[in-house]
């Protein structure tokens, strides 16, 4: 989790994982967050954070990819 928190924006964590751990939809998301969210930021968001996570760096800081040699 520390990884993420580093990794990731605030808004892009808190979109990440209601929409990977709790299987929300941006629309309700969005309502979730409230504030300037709209559905369209929210996917926005997500789609940031998932290619963060598939970055070659993060993950090997998670441990999930081996290090090029």
């Amino acid at each position: 989790m520390r990884v993420l928190r580093e990794e990731l924006s605030d808004f892009q964590l808190k979109a990440f994982v209601l929409c990977e751990g709790y299987g929300l939809q941006a629309p309700t998301i969005a309502t979730l967050l409230g504030g300037t969210a709209t559905k369209a930021s929210v996917r926005d968001a997500i789609r940031h954070a998932r290619k963060k996570l598939r970055s070659e760096r993060v993950g090997f800081r998670l441990g999930v990819q081996l290090a090029e040699e």
